[in-house]
């Protein structure tokens, strides 16, 4: 059913564009560089690639000097999660409506095997996150439904596909360990499958109703990082944070002091294993394997709503949905913005004058 009001969504939006598309736009001023930042990942030649709100992929080589525009994504509707096979630097790209495609090219040629079509509507699968797991040709992908979740799972890089069931909606990231155990961060806490994908139970003790964002291993430590930002339950924030596993996920305990507010959404981890975590207003840095947490935001400014963070060998990139891309050396002492290249697209209000002129 909301596949079908998606298309009619977009089918309305297509009919006011066809209404006024013979109208004249003209370029006042120019718009300034950066985007909303919705995704990030790094691959193993320390290339960066940013999903924005605008369905563009940028990707850089320079840091974030500059920003490339990566081609062929203005045929898919809806991107929804970006991830990276770090054995082969292919870029998995999940989308709303069309199921999940990939590059290994920076988007020079695109490949993609129809996973599920809908008889109504057309539309293949709805991908809300991908995995591919290391150095094999095993690719999982979550396709949520109302009440439950159809996990596409191929066992030769895309080809064909099986769908099986699972009682969660929405996994919100996938991840695989380093003992090749599979974890899913879904609305309901940790989900745990021990066979690729074919059966998951809860892994939730500590965690229960926690929407989980994003999984982190350290496993010169073995410990688990996972990032929660709402309680499914009570539909706040009460009790959430960053929680820690130091039994392979079976059971969890918050990990969160020094955090004031704890609506977590992403982690990453630098080369030398400090951790990070982002929250609407800025980052956290925990020195010491998230005992203690510490804000790290001189240079980020105020309200820019920070969705995702990755490292590479040179600094670190925290993608905010106001300002684009913030970047720093290590250890942190001051961010900069680094969107040449990244342009805004985004239409935020509009304006009718009384001479009958749109802004």
């Amino acid at each position: 059913m909301k596949k079908i009001k998606t298309f009619l969504i977009c089918l309305g939006i297509l009919l006011v564009t066809t209404e006024i598309k013979s109208q004249v736009w003209n370029k006042i001023a120019e718009l300034p560089h950066g985007a909303a930042i919705l995704d990030m990942a790094v691959d193993n030649s320390n290339i960066i690639y940013a999903l924005t709100s605008a369905n563009d992929i940028y990707y850089t080589s320079t840091n974030a000097l500059s920003w490339t525009k990566m081609p062929g994504t203005d045929i898919f509707f809806g991107i929804r999660d970006i991830e990276l096979d770090k054995t082969s630097n292919v870029l998995y790209v999940s989308t709303e409506l069309q199921g999940i495609h990939w590059t290994p090219n920076k988007g020079l040629s695109w490949q993609n095997h129809p996973i599920y079509t809908n008889t109504i509507t057309g539309f293949n699968a709805e991908i809300n996150s991908t995995v591919r797991k290391p150095n094999s040709n095993i690719i999982i992908c979550n396709d949520p439904e109302i009440g439950y979740s159809q996990i596409h799972r191929s066992t030769n890089a895309g080809l064909n596909w099986v769908t099986t069931f699972e009682t969660f909606e929405i996994a919100y990231t996938l991840k695989y360990l380093a003992n090749n155990t599979l974890l899913a961060g879904t609305e309901l806490g940790i989900y745990k499958s021990l066979n690729d994908g074919v059966s998951w139970n809860p892994s939730n003790i500590g965690m229960v109703n926690f929407t989980v964002k994003s999984i982190l291993e350290k496993n010169t430590i073995s410990k688990i990082f996972a990032a929660a930002d709402l309680n499914i339950n009570t539909q706040d924030t009460t009790g959430c944070g960053v929680f820690v596993s130091n039994d392979g996920g079976a059971s969890w305990t918050k990990t969160s002091a020094g955090m004031t507010d704890c609506r977590i959404n992403c982690l990453t981890m630098d080369n030398s294993g400090n951790l990070y975590a982002t929250y609407p207003g800025g980052v956290y840095r925990s020195t010491n394997n998230g005992v203690t947490w510490s804000a790290i935001n001189s240079g980020l400014g105020q309200n820019n709503e920070y969705a995702t963070i990755t490292s590479n060998n040179s600094g670190l990139f925290a993608g905010s949905k106001r300002s684009g891309v913030a970047f720093s050396t290590m250890p942190v002492n001051n961010w900069t913005f680094r969107n040449s290249g990244m342009r805004v697209k985004t239409i935020g209000h509009m304006l009718l004058s009384n001479t009958g002129t749109i802004y």
